[in-house]
C-alpha cells in the first residue's frame, strides 16, 4: 500500500522537477542566476528568470519571449547575415578578424550572423570566433551570434588550395562523395565536418547544393552530387542528417544546413554562373524539367533542413502548371518562394538569400574589373535593376525572404517599416524562425568553445585516414589495360603532375627523361576557357569548351610520350570533360575528384578494386554538348561514358 501511494505521489508532482539535468553554460560577461536548484544565464541583466532564458523551456516559447522584447532595430538586425571582414582583406580570409569593424556591425547594425574566413590554425580561429561572441554577450540582450561558413572556405576538399591542408581532414569534392554512392558513408563524412566545425563554433554551413547539374558546361558541377537524381537525392538527405546530427531538426550538436539554390541553378544558359550579369539565366522549358530540378529539395524538406537559399538566376520564360512566372530572381520571385517553397512544400524553416541580391550592379560588375585590379563580387539584382535598394530589399521581404546574405545595412528594413513599406509583422514571422533555430542549437546557452580543444579535434589522426580513404574510393576506373596495375615497387617512372619526393617515398624510381621510363603517370586537369577571368566568379570556376584543344599542355604532353611507353593518367573532374584524345593511347584512365599524390600512387601500387561510378556523364563531342538541353541530365547523345559507368 505504501508503495502505490508513494507511486500516485509522484504521479501527481510534474515529473520534469526530478529528470531535468542541468544544461552546459558558457559565458565571458554574463551573469549565472539560480533557480529551482539550477542555473541559467541572466542576459538582458535584470536579475529574473526571464521565459527566453530558461533552456527547460521549447525553443518556440523562448523565441516568442524574446522577440516580445526586441526593438525594431534589433529585429531588422537579425534579418541580416553579414561578412565577418578579416584585417587582411575585408573580402579574403585572414589570420584575424576586424574586430573594430564587426563591433560596430554588432552594437550599430544589430546584427547576429555572420559567415566568416579565417585562415589558420583551428584553436586560433576559435578563439577569433570567441570574441565575436563577447561583444554579442555586451549587448542589450546578449542575442549569440551565428557563424556560418562556406565549405569551400575550410580547407576541407583537396582541390582548394587557400588554406593549409596539413591542418584538416581533406577530402574530395561533393562530386567525389557521390562518386562512392554510400549514404551511410556520406552521413558519416558530415557527421566529422559536423564535430569540426562545432569545435571552431561554427554553427551553420552554406551546404549542401542540391542542384541538378543538368548543364555539363556548368562551372559549379563540383559542388554537386551530379545529375544522376536517385543518387542526389540519397546524398542530400545523408548529408543533412550527418550535419545537423539526426533528421528530426535542429539541436544542440547540429550544424545548420543551407540547402542550395532554390531552383534549377544548374540548368544555367551556356554553363555561366548566376552571380553575374554574363550568366543571369537559367533554361527550364517544361513542368517535368521542373519537377526534376525541385526533386532533390524534397530530400532535404525530408531530412528537416533548416534553411533554403533560393538561386541569383532567373529562371527564363518559366512557365509552370501553365502560369507564366515573373522574370526575376528567385530571390524576389513570389510564386518560387510562396506559392510553391511555403504553400505546396510547407517549409516552414529560414529562407535565406543569395549573396548581395538588393545590391547594384554596375561599372566593373557589368564590364569585369582591369587585369592589374582583384575581381570583386558585385550585386546580382536580377529582374529587379530598374528598382531602389529599398524597394528590392522590400520586394524580396514580400517575396518570402527571411535573411539577407552579404548584407550589413539593417536600416533599410527599418526605413522600410517606416515608411509603411512592410509591416512590422512581417518582420516578426522572419524574426521569429531565425530565433528558433537559434535556441535549438543551443547558443544561448553554450556559444563559447574551448579553443585548445579545436586543434585535438580537428584534423585528428582518425579522420584524416578516413578522408584520404574517401580520396581513394572516389576514383573512377574509365580504361584499363591487362598488365599495368597493380604497379611494381622499383619501376622506372616519368612523372607529370606528380611530385618526384613523393613518388621516391612508396618506392619507385622517378627518371627525367620519358625515353627511359618503363611507364608514364601524368596527373591532369579538366579543360577549360578563361571566357570570364576578369570577374570573381569566373576567375575562379571553369568556363567554356569541355574539350581538349590543340594548345592544351596536359594533351601536348601527352603527345610526346612514345607509343610503346604505357600511360596512366588521373584527370581532376570539375566538372564534365571530353576525353577522347585519351582513349586509344592510354592504358589506365582514371578520374579524380580531389586526391593527394600518395594516396594516388597507392591506389595504382595497392591491387585493390574500384568500386566508384560516374556521378555525371562525360559527353564525346562539343557538338553533342551543344544539342542537349540545359534542364534535362545526362541526356549527351551517344556520351564516351555514361552516368554509372565505372570499371571494378
Amino acid at each position: 500500500m505504501k508503495k502505490i501511494l508513494l507511486l500516485m505521489v509522484l504521479l501527481i508532482i510534474p515529473l520534469q522537477n526530478y529528470a531535468i539535468a542541468q544544461a552546459k553554460l558558457t559565458t565571458r560577461s554574463v551573469d549565472i542566476i539560480s533557480t529551482d536548484g539550477l542555473q541559467f544565464k541572466d542576459m538582458n541583466n535584470d536579475g529574473v528568470l526571464n521565459p527566453y532564458e530558461d533552456w527547460r523551456l521549447p525553443a518556440e516559447q523562448r523565441a516568442a519571449d524574446l522577440l516580445s522584447r526586441m526593438s525594431l532595430y534589433e529585429k531588422a538586425g537579425i534579418m541580416m547575415h553579414a561578412f565577418a571582414p578579416t584585417v587582411t582583406d575585408h573580402y579574403s580570409a585572414g589570420q584575424r578578424y576586424d574586430l573594430s569593424t564587426i563591433r560596430k556591425m554588432i552594437m550599430e547594425n544589430r546584427i547576429t550572423s555572420f559567415i566568416g574566413l579565417l585562415d589558420g590554425k583551428p584553436a586560433t580561429i576559435a578563439e577569433q570566433n570567441n570574441k565575436l561572441q563577447e561583444m554579442a554577450e555586451m549587448t542589450r540582450l546578449a542575442i549569440p551570434l551565428t557563424i556560418s561558413i562556406h565549405p569551400l572556405s575550410t580547407g576541407y576538399h583537396i582541390d582548394n588550395n587557400a588554406f593549409s591542408h596539413s591542418l584538416f581532414s581533406t577530402w574530395p569534392s561533393e562530386l567525389g562523395i557521390a562518386a562512392i554512392n554510400d549514404e551511410v558513408f556520406t552521413q558519416h563524412y558530415a557527421d566529422i565536418l559536423r564535430q569540426e566545425y562545432r569545435a571552431m563554433g561554427i554553427t551553420q554551413i552554406f551546404s549542401p547544393m542540391a542542384n541538378i547539374a543538368s548543364e555539363p558546361r556548368w562551372s559549379r558541377a563540383s559542388e554537386t552530387f551530379g545529375e544522376d537524381l536517385p543518387r542526389v537525392k540519397r546524398m542530400v538527405k545523408a548529408y543533412i542528417t550527418g550535419m545537423q546530427y539526426g533528421d528530426k531538426g535542429l539541436n544542440n550538436k547540429s550544424v545548420s544546413t543551407i540547402v542550395k539554390h532554390w531552383v534549377g541553378y544548374g540548368a544555367a544558359d551556356l554553363g555561366f554562373d548566376g552571380h553575374h550579369v554574363y550568366g543571369k539565366y537559367s533554361l527550364i522549358r517544361s513542368d517535368t524539367a521542373l519537377q526534376i530540378h525541385i526533386s532533390p529539395f524534397e530530400s532535404a524538406f525530408a531530412a528537416n533542413v533548416a534553411s533554403v537559399m533560393p538561386a541569383n538566376a532567373i529562371i527564363k520564360d518559366l512557365h509552370h502548371l501553365d502560369k507564366k512566372i515573373e522574370s526575376v530572381g528567385a530571390g524576389f520571385n513570389y510564386y518560387l518562394l510562396q506559392e510553391l517553397l511555403r504553400d505546396k512544400y510547407q517549409f516552414n524553416g529560414v529562407i535565406i538569400s543569395d549573396w548581395m541580391i538588393i545590391d547594384d550592379c554596375y561599372g566593373f560588375c557589368l564590364t569585369g574589373y582591369p587585369a592589374d585590379q582583384l575581381p570583386q563580387l558585385g550585386g546580382a539584382p536580377w529582374g529587379v535593376e530598374h528598382l531602389s535598394r529599398l524597394d528590392r530589399i522590400v520586394k524580396a521581404v514580400k517575396a518570402g525572404v527571411d535573411q539577407f546574405s552579404g548584407v550589413a545595412e539593417s536600416s533599410l528594413l527599418v526605413q522600410a517599416v517606416q515608411q509603411g513599406l512592410l509591416p512590422v509583422s512581417r518582420l516578426d514571422e522572419s524574426v521569429m524562425r531565425i530565433l528558433q533555430q537559434k535556441f535549438a542549437l543551443g547558443q544561448f546557452e553554450n556559444s563559447f568553445v574551448d579553443s585548445q580543444q579545436a586543434d585535438q579535434i580537428i584534423g585528428r589522426k582518425k579522420s584524416k585516414m578516413e578522408s584520404k580513404k574517401a580520396q581513394r574510393n572516389a576514383l573512377v576506373l574509365l580504361k584499363k589495360e591487362a598488365g599495368i596495375l597493380p604497379l611494381k615497387r622499383k619501376k622506372k617512372v616519368y612523372l607529370y603532375g606528380i611530385a618526384p619526393t613523393v613518388a621516391k617515398k612508396v618506392g619507385l624510381n622517378v627518371v627525367n627523361d620519358v625515353n627511359l621510363a618503363d611507364i608514364a603517370i601524368m596527373r591532369i586537369n579538366s579543360p577549360y576557357e578563361a571566357l570570364h577571368k576578369n570577374f570573381f566568379f569566373g576567375a575562379r570556376y571553369h568556363e567554356g569548351s569541355l574539350a581538349f584543344q590543340e594548345r592544351n599542355p596536359d594533351l601536348n604532353v601527352f603527345y610526346t610520350i612514345p607509343i610503346e611507353i604505357p600511360v596512366i593518367i588521373s584527370i581532376h573532374l570539375q566538372r564534365a570533360a571530353i576525353l577522347t584524345p585519351f582513349i586509344e593511347e592510354s592504358s589506365i584512365l582514371l578520374v579524380d575528384f580531389g586526391i593527394n599524390d600518395e594516396v594516388l600512387l597507392d591506389a595504382l601500387m595497392d591491387n585493390l578494386p574500384f568500386r566508384a561510378t560516374l556521378p555525371i556523364e562525360l559527353p564525346s563531342t562539343m557538338d553533342a554538348v551543344f544539342k542537349q538541353r540545359a534542364d534535362l541530365p545526362h541526356d549527351s547523345e551517344n556520351p564516351l561514358f555514361p552516368i554509372g559507368f565505372g570499371l571494378h
